[in-house]
């Protein structure tokens, strides 16, 4: 029930979450939504109004931030420093004993350029520097804030590559973003946040509806539309300027459709079958909320 106050603005409404180690853990929502507010708490950059939260059980004690990495909102490193310099005050700063960090910027694809100051990389380069001192000292969980904001499609699909590539390691992740895209290509589960109030939260395959739409369209809307509303396989219908989608079951197949339609003498001029989004469950969470 973690809960902030900002005087009369509440940023946390009685915030409930259980993360399980080896989850990627998506916090999603708009801006304004609570997602930063909550990081910084678990972090203890700010202080709840009310409520608790443990880290880990509670089995580490007093050490037990040590066992987090995090980027909170933009990085910062010493401009005149390069990449290897700017680790080692991480490193000194973690306690954590001497090592070469060559496979960890190899790994975040910044090796080549590890003697170069910080002050010439690009905002991609500096992101994903700030995700290997996130790796520093080996931690059980990685917390990122907006990770890819900012940064233009390639800087975005960099990063994003690498955060799959770190949560394939079993490290628990999580990641607040307001891009749906993101979260759904990296997260293995996610918690949709507004107005500080959990909306819903589970398994992407769990907030993702087992169903399938399918993209319709005919000359003959009105004949079309009702054969649709009163097929077997019919969820929902959503009626567009421009075309028909058709919730279904998740075995409907578009030639099932496309026979219905002929044998009731419509001609289909498209016909399209995919799969539910998650942009698509998130409006409809939100705008439920």
């Amino acid at each position: 029930e973690l809960t902030k106050n900002y005087g009369r603005i509440k940023a946390l409404d009685q915030l409930n979450l259980n993360i399980e180690k080896g989850n990627v853990y998506g916090i999603l929502g708009p801006n304004g939504s609570g997602k930063t507010t909550t990081l910084g708490i678990i972090l203890g950059i700010l202080r709840a109004s009310k409520g608790t939260y443990t880290l880990f059980d509670g089995n580490y004690g007093k050490q037990e931030r040590m066992k987090i990495g995090a980027i909170l909102e933009t990085p910062n490193f010493y401009p005149y420093l390069n990449a290897i310099d700017n680790l080692e005050i991480i490193r000194h700063i973690k306690k954590v004993p001497k090592q070469d960090f060559s496979e960890l910027l190899k790994m975040v694809k910044l090796y080549e350029r590890r003697y170069s100051p910080f002050s010439t990389y690009s905002l991609g380069m500096k992101q994903r520097l700030a995700i290997a001192a996130t790796l520093i000292g080996d931690p059980e969980v990685l917390i990122f804030d907006e990770p890819t904001n900012g940064l233009d499609p390639q800087g975005i699909a960099e990063v994003r590559d690498l955060l799959v590539n770190i949560a394939s390691m079993g490290k628990t992740v999580i990641m607040a973003s307001h891009i749906l895209d993101e979260v759904e290509k990296i997260c293995s589960h996610v918690a949709i946040l507004q107005k500080g109030k959990i909306l819903a939260q589970g398994p992407i395959g769990f907030i993702i509806r087992d169903e399938v739409i399918i993209e319709l369209e005919a000359e003959d809307w009105g004949a079309l539309k009702e054969i649709l509303q009163n097929a077997s396989f019919t969820i929902a219908l959503d009626v567009f300027d421009d075309r028909i989608e058709l919730h279904a079951n998740k075995d409907t197949d578009a030639s099932d459709i496309n026979k219905l339609a002929h044998e009731s003498g419509i001609v289909l001029s498209h016909l399209r079958k995919r799969k539910t989004r998650l942009e698509e469950e998130f409006l409809t969470i939100t705008n439920n909320g």
